[in-house]
C-alpha cells in the first residue's frame, strides 16, 4: 500500500531513543487522543510546548501606573514602566527616549530568555513612538 502524499509533507527526520515500553505507551496515548500516528503527537507536542514556552508580553509583565514627574517648556519626565508609557502614545510623538543600559543583558539566570524578549518588544515601542527626523 503505498502512502498517501502529505498536506504539508515532511522535509527531514529526527530520531527518538526509548524504550520498546516507552514507545508502545506513547503509541498508545496517541491513538487514545486521536492522532494518526506516533509522529503527529509526537509533533503537537512539540508545538504545544514551543507556544507555550514562548511568552506573551501582556502577561509577561503586570501593568503599573505611569506619572509625570517633572515638566518643563523642554519636555517632560515621566515615573513608570516604559512599555505602559508607551502604549499610551500616538506614532511618531516622541522627539528623545533616553534609556540606560546594560539592561542586565550579563546576567545567568532563568529569566533571561523572558528578559531578551522584552528588550525586543521595548525597541518595537521605541521605534514606533520615535519621530523619524
Amino acid at each position: 500500500m503505498v502512502r498517501p502524499m502529505s498536506a504539508e509533507p515532511k522535509e527531514t527526520t529526527a530520531s527518538v531513543r526509548m524504550s520498546v515500553a516507552e514507545k508502545r505507551s506513547a503509541e498508545i496515548r496517541a491513538k487514545s487522543l486521536g492522532y494518526k500516528s506516533l509522529s503527529d503527537y509526537l509533533r503537537a507536542l512539540a508545538s504545544s510546548d514551543m507556544k507555550s514556552a514562548t511568552p506573551d508580553p501582556k502577561k509577561c509583565r503586570e501593568t503599573r501606573p505611569v506619572s509625570l514627574f517633572h515638566k518643563t517648556n523642554f519636555g517632560a519626565m515621566w515615573n513608570g514602566d516604559s512599555l505602559d508609557w508607551m502604549d499610551s502614545r500616538e506614532a511618531e510623538s516622541v522627539n528623545l527616549i533616553m534609556t540606560s543600559p546594560p539592561f542586565g543583558l550579563v546576567r545567568k539566570n532563568p529569566m533571561v530568555m523572558r528578559t531578551h524578549t522584552l528588550i525586543v518588544i521595548g525597541f518595537v515601542h521605541l521605534l514606533r513612538v520615535s519621530k523619524n527626523t
